[in-house]
């Protein structure tokens, strides 16, 4: 590799690591590109869903519009005769419970879910589904065909080059191993592998997902579906299924547990007829604080990272991808909400608390790094069963007066806040 023709080095090969190719290279810059290239990623591994509408709660989705705007100029620019990228379609939500009804109509009236959801209709009109009382419809709705995007880009610029990161600018490749000269930009789109690199030392929350590749023709084919599952069409009788995670024993390989807890749900909640067809299986990039981050990687000087994209990779991608180009080549700052967070700001998402102070023990503790992060294990059971019979009295955002459950590590749906929220946040002392 003759560096002296290099502006930038790229490393990761799915969509993250394709957009910023292409972003880059579309201004002239000379990148060199690297990824494991073994075949099976969170990219790949996705159904690339863009949803406005997410969780049980029916809980707009953080900045989506903003996210939503450049996601649809990045995916069109990219869109090619050979290459479909883009396709706009529609989510049925299996409401089982009054409950999850209840919820439903409650957001109809308020923006900006007028703009998204719709009046509930019966389970009748999609006898494909079991155990369903009324159907909720959200859109509009985009599906972005990860693998084709990625292919556009190779089509465009070329495919990457081996390289296996050995840390923050060391890279094995075919001709061994190399390092990358400290003048040049060194960008790691690399996502979450089994094996990371620990000297990155990022807020990540790896986990395992899995999805079917299956073939029916009891289901439709114009709309994905979400009951237990999601159902998402591929084209012709072929739909993606999934998904199972796990956050324990990870590998990207596809397992027999993975499988069959698909099956049970699939066979479960719907009446339908079908052919396994493939098992698709990869590590997502969760970040501790369930919000993506770029930045400049602070153990290492002209190394910058995007990462944390989780599930929503397909939506989020173009911006953050955008957002880091940026603040390499015009010097422009990355937003706060955007950066790489902070210790500190981690274990206040983690564990929903305001404060310093153990609400089991009343123990003051000190936060000097994320690797401080230490509860007594006398505590386990007591948070673990707390958090579960929490009543929700507390109110997570004065102005607003949200309440959200403890188990999720959300501040307020509309502006962040975390006033008054409920949650332990303990640590070892120093």
């Amino acid at each position: 590799m003759n560096w002296d023709e290099i502006d930038l080095v790229v490393v990761g090969g799915g969509l993250a690591g394709a957009l910023t190719v292409d972003y880059l290279s579309s201004r002239g810059k000379r990148i060199a590109w690297f990824d494991r290239q073994i075949g099976s990623s969170s990219s790949l591994t996705g159904a690339g869903i863009m949803n406005p509408i997410t969780g049980r709660k029916f809980v707009y989705s953080w900045r989506f519009d903003q996210f939503l705007s450049e996601a649809l100029v990045t995916y069109q620019a990219l869109q090619t005769e050979a290459h479909q990228i883009l396709h706009e379609t529609g989510i049925v939500k299996g409401l089982p419970t009054p409950g999850d009804i209840n919820n439903w109509c409650l957001r109809l009236g308020e923006p900006p879910y007028t703009s998204y959801m719709h009046e509930p209709v019966s389970a009748q009109s999609l006898p494909c589904l079991r155990m369903v009382e009324q159907l909720g419809l959200i859109s509009p709705v985009y599906r972005v065909d990860m693998t084709q995007a990625i292919q556009a880009v190779e089509a465009k610029w070329g495919k990457s080059h081996f390289g296996l990161l050995h840390g923050p600018r060391v890279l094995q490749t075919h001709a061994g191993m190399t390092s990358v000269p400290e003048r040049l930009p060194v960008i790691l789109a690399i996502g979450a592998p089994v094996d990371p690199v620990n000297s990155l030392d990022l807020p990540l929350s790896p986990y395992q997902g899995q999805a079917l590749l299956i073939r029916s023709s009891d289901l439709p084919s114009d709309r994905i579906i979400h009951h237990k599952l999601k159902v998402v069409p591929y084209g012709g009788d072929m739909f993606w299924v999934g998904t199972y995670d796990q956050w324990n024993d990870l590998t990207e390989n596809p397992t027999s547990v993975g499988e069959a807890n698909i099956r049970m749900l699939l066979e479960t909640y719907f009446n339908i007829r079908y052919e396994v067809i493939g098992h698709l299986s990869g590590i997502r990039p969760a970040g501790r604080t369930r919000r993506p981050f770029v930045g400049v990687l602070p153990t290492s000087p002209n190394t910058f990272v995007i990462n944390g994209l989780g599930t929503k990779g397909a939506s989020l991608a173009p911006l953050m991808v955008k957002t880091l180009c940026d603040s390499i080549l015009f010097h422009i700052p990355v937003p706060d909400h955007f950066s790489i967070p902070r210790a500190e700001y981690v274990l206040r998402r983690m564990f929903y608390c305001v404060g310093r102070v153990c609400w089991v023990c009343g123990t003051l503790k000190e936060i000097t790094s994320l690797h401080d992060y230490k509860y007594p294990s006398s505590h386990d059971q007591f948070y673990s069963e707390s958090a579960r019979r929490n009543d929700h009295s507390k109110p997570c955002c004065h102005v607003h007066g949200c309440r959200s459950h403890p188990d999720h590590d959300r501040g307020c749906h509309r502006c962040d806040s975390f006033a008054g929220g409920h949650g332990p946040t303990v640590v070892q002392s120093v």
